[in-house]
């Protein structure tokens, strides 16, 4: 049984959370005005470097085959104060992101050609997010073409990336998220100015082993082949004000298949069941 913070309902749930953001940011790090700048490089282990492929199709037309897009390799920084070759230390990742949070959580009318029906039991509620790191893996991604997809007229934007292994806690005062996650965070290099870009989590849904009461009451067109939802979130940081700042969405995708031997191609549609 997973073990998550103990949430009060309404006013008390609301006055707990505005609580435990001041105390945290409170002691947020507040030594370097430009911790990029001022970080020392650490040792980079280029061990456990690994290879990551996206699949991506080229074009509009059926039948056309997928290329590879970018090409990653991950090198293990030997601690937070270890660095990019940018000068990032891993650690900024976690001092700008690794935050309690809260937001008002919309739920969304399904009106659209993929109708996903979660029946929620009123059109908003609070949220509690946090993200915790706990020694996690910090890692440095160096991303390249693939030389295929050039040839093949892709038109790529790889671009280095700091990584951390965290857990991410997710819980609504109506009881539809109640959950805790091994997920990853990460933020892009700019790779002009090398500026470190938003911190990003997309977390995958099992939703047959979701904790709180999210389920799928209804989906139209029915039977879809495929079926995935997600969390996509995305952390923000104004440097001048130090603060850190969270919005994210609840949705996924369905993918359809025409009948054998039927001449129409696969569909596939998106859906939106919540903003924050």
């Amino acid at each position: 049984m997973l073990s998550l913070p103990k949430l009060p309902r309404r006013n008390a749930f609301i006055s707990a959370l505005v609580l435990a953001s001041l105390s945290s940011l409170t002691v947020a790090c507040t030594d370097d005005d430009d911790p990029g700048a001022e970080e020392e490089v650490g040792t980079e282990e280029a061990g456990e470097e690994e290879a990551e492929e996206e699949g991506e199709e080229e074009g509009e037309e059926a039948g056309e085959e997928s290329v590879p897009a970018c090409e990653d390799t991950a090198f293990v920084l030997a601690g937070p104060e270890a660095a990019s070759p940018e000068g990032y230390a891993g650690g900024l990742l976690i001092e700008r992101f690794a935050h309690p949070y809260m937001a008002t959580v919309a739920y969304m009318p399904q009106d659209g050609e993929l109708k996903v029906d979660i029946q929620p039991p009123a059109e908003e509620a609070q949220m509690a997010l946090a993200v915790e790191y706990a020694e996690g893996e910090l890692r440095y991604i160096v991303s390249e073409p693939n030389e295929a997809a050039i040839e093949a007229g892709a038109e790529l934007d790889c671009r280095e990336r700091l990584e951390a292994d965290v857990e991410l806690y997710v819980v609504t005062d109506d009881d539809l998220l109640q959950e805790k996650f091994d997920a990853v965070i990460f933020a892009e290099i700019d790779p002009g100015d090398e500026s470190l870009g938003d911190g990003m989590i997309v977390q995958p849904l099992d939703l047959d082993a979701l904790t709180g009461g999210l389920a799928i009451a209804s989906v139209e067109p029915a039977d879809p082949d495929l079926f995935e939802a997600e969390l996509a979130l995305r952390f923000s940081y104004d440097e001048e004000a130090q603060l850190p700042a969270m919005s994210g969405k609840l949705g996924g995708r369905a993918e359809y298949h025409p009948e054998e031997g039927d001449d129409a191609e696969a569909s596939f549609m998106d859906f939106l069941l919540a903003i924050w």
